[in-house]
């Protein structure tokens, strides 16, 4: 069984959407979901139920296994588990990979950026030759405790869970380059980031969403225009993946 497949048709738009006029979303079929995430061809989501889905091109296809939070990242499907359990899939099946992480963030690089649950961010680097090699976490040297993180090829953002901030390394990958850098401008109560491969910053803060475009030094978030609002935002390259605060739909935008 194949446990996931190529994306469908996205929005094909005339034109791209300024955020005065907001954002241009495909529907996928189905609602009831609390979590989603997308990394080139593959996506999965969880369910209300945290039941696994895959996309495989047509509609969703129920996956093995129970799990509360789930992230993609190259071309592996990784799960966090109700009680604090990190889980990869290799050959269709889910192997355990540590205890007490929160959430996972994988990259397409190989890096593994987690959250424990004393809020520390850690990462490390699964090897794509042996997939079931352990894999060894390091302190990322974030000087504070992490609430949530995103990263795409060029830099990662965290979001301090003590203080509120959000820091930005300008290279993503464990313990390469410069240290984090810590920025005043979190627009609002901030819980989920999202970045897209041109640098933009996705926020969610309460039900709403807000972008800082990706122009170093600037202190501008920006409202999105969306008429519904959001329990979870996230993206994948040039998309953001929305989810519904009322019944749970899972929006495909194109920003």
């Amino acid at each position: 069984m194949m446990i996931l497949s190529l994306f469908p048709s996205l929005c094909v738009l005339s034109r791209a959407p300024t955020l005065r006029e907001g954002l241009r979303c495909s529907n996928e079929s189905g609602a009831d979901f609390i979590g989603a995430s997308a990394s080139g061809a593959l996506m999965a989501a969880v369910t209300s139920g945290y039941r696994v889905v895959g996309w495989n091109g047509r509609g969703w296809q129920p996956l093995l296994g129970s799990m509360r939070r789930v992230s993609v990242g190259g071309a592996h499907v990784w799960g966090v588990t109700l009680d604090k359990k990190l889980y990869r899939v290799v050959d269709h099946r889910w192997y355990h990979v540590a205890d007490n992480i929160a959430h996972v963030f994988p990259q397409p690089s190989g890096a593994i950026y987690v959250i424990t649950v004393a809020k520390r961010l850690l990462c490390g680097r699964g090897d794509p030759l042996w997939p079931l090699a352990a894999v060894a976490f390091e302190d990322d040297g974030l000087p504070t405790t992490c609430q949530h993180a995103a990263c795409n090829g060029d830099e990662c953002w965290a979001l301090g869970a003590a203080d509120g901030l959000a820091y930005v390394k300008r290279t993503a990958g464990c313990g390469v380059g410069g240290g984090w850098e810590g920025f005043t401008d979190v627009r609002g109560a901030v819980s989920l980031l999202a970045i897209l491969n041109n640098g933009d910053i996705y926020s969610k803060s309460s039900t709403q969403i807000y972008v800082r475009p990706h122009v170093y030094g600037s202190a501008t978030w920006q409202l999105v225009n969306f008429p519904t609002p959001v329990q979870f935002v996230g993206a994948n390259g040039t998309h953001l993946l929305l989810i519904t605060n009322i019944i749970g739909s899972l929006l495909i935008c194109e920003v």
